[in-house]
């Protein structure tokens, strides 16, 4: 489905308490933040676009949680459908960088307000609840820290959403974590529902061949395909992306660096917000990951998943329609 779409956009999932070391400090300080793959996302698409743009996860009544909402509104992210549960608070983690520049990350999300951002609702409800939206964004791990009756619910509600007479764009990024999983069955039969509904899957080879051993580049992208996804984008590292659309044309696309990358953590999930914006703008899939790649270039340039304001202020959005027309 490549085309305008016009109204709101809804991103699902996990918004987590970020601490991570303070530049240029010794001593182990740490510097808080927040971050979270679909949040991500949602902050880089009102950032890139002019459709409002909200957020759908379960959130504390404590500080904490206040001060989220507090950057949702500098961002101009929609709060109305988050959930505040008074027995639950944000997730955690924590960054630490080892001697050659690699990072590694402690979780503490076990009984995070995320987990029960469904508590509540029964099928129709739920339904009703993601009815007004025209895009829907939403990921692995999203499925992944849901109790399994809720990730039922969601894909249900999602299908019959699809099956509607408006049915909105929904858009899938598979984003693999291993450890979120209870076995290895679980996130294989989670993203055969969840493609089935999809019209867009985002993912990457590194992925989808941790849970699919052998298999080449072009069968990993059709496998989506076969399980019911429209357009499939399967990024390839440094080298750009595979997009195989509506039509199975298979096109390559290269990556684009704006300078030395010096952290990827929020690459993909800017990647994402980048096609999206460009998507919902009558580019082609194609189109829509160049502008992607361009998008993520600039971001892995700056530390942390979400680059300062002022930053992205002098960067977008003055390449934004020159790289969408290309």
């Amino acid at each position: 489905m490549a085309g305008a779409v016009s109204g709101d956009i809804l991103s699902i999932g996990e918004c987590m308490v970020e601490l991570a070391p303070a530049p240029g400090v010794a001593g182990g300080l740490f510097r808080q933040g927040f971050a979270g793959d679909t949040f991500n996302t949602a902050v880089y698409l009102a950032r890139l676009q002019d459709r409002p743009v909200h957020y759908l996860t379960g959130i504390g009544e404590d500080a904490l949680s206040d001060r989220l909402l507090d950057l949702c509104h500098d961002e101009s992210i929609g709060t109305g459908p988050m959930r505040r549960l008074a027995d639950r608070t944000l997730g955690l983690y924590l960054i630490e960088t080892d001697a050659d520049g690699e990072r590694h990350f402690q979780y503490w999300r076990s009984h995070s307000a995320a987990r029960a951002m469904f508590d509540g609702y029964d099928a129709r409800a739920f339904t009703d609840a993601l009815a007004p939206y025209s895009t829907l964004y939403l990921s692995g791990i999203t499925l992944a820290i849901l109790p399994p009756e809720h990730r039922r619910m969601l894909i249900g509600a999602l299908a019959a959403l699809k099956a509607g007479e408006k049915s909105p764009l929904i858009v899938f990024d598979p984003n693999f974590r291993p450890r979120l999983w209870q076995s290895p069955e679980d996130p294989v039969a989670c993203y055969r529902a969840a493609a089935a509904v999809s019209d867009v899957v985002l993912c990457t080879e590194e992925d989808v061949g941790a849970l699919f051993d052998g298999t080449g580049t072009r069968d990993l992208a059709m496998l989506w395909r076969t399980w019911g996804a429209d357009t499939i984008v399967l990024r390839t590292g440094r080298t750009g992306s595979l997009v195989v659309d509506s039509d199975n044309v298979a096109t390559p696309v290269e990556a684009r660096f704006a300078g030395t990358p010096v952290d990827t953590t929020g690459g993909g999930d800017s990647f994402n917000a980048g096609f999206i914006a460009a998507y919902l703008d009558h580019a082609s899939a194609a189109a829509a990951a160049a502008y992607g790649h361009l998008v993520a270039g600039h971001v892995v340039t700056c530390p942390g998943a979400i680059v300062p304001r002022a930053r992205w202020d002098a960067v977008f959005p003055a390449t934004r329609d020159e790289a969408i027309t290309r």
